[in-house]
């Protein structure tokens, strides 16, 4: 898969975390309920990015990240190198 498709994926995230901010929708628990869907998704991109690769999404699309890490306690992103 390609950065581009990546960086479509990360978008289609993006925009739907934007979405549930709109509609007052926060809490770990309610935006991952929401956002179930896009579980497969977010795995291909997992195993198919680099580190690098990874952060720069997370960097071009804020809500891609947060979807990383709905609790906001400690980024994903850093659990994925240990």
């Amino acid at each position: 898969m390609s950065m581009n498709e990546f960086r479509r994926l990360a978008a289609k995230m993006d925009q739907h975390m934007q979405q549930l901010a709109a509609e007052g929708v926060n809490g770990a628990p309610a935006i991952i309920h929401r956002m179930m869907g896009y579980v497969p998704d977010l795995h291909q991109i997992w195993v198919g990015t680099t580190d690098p690769q990874l952060m720069a999404l997370s960097h071009e699309f804020p809500g891609f990240y947060r979807c990383l890490d709905p609790t906001a306690e400690g980024p994903m992103v850093q659990e994925r190198e240990r």
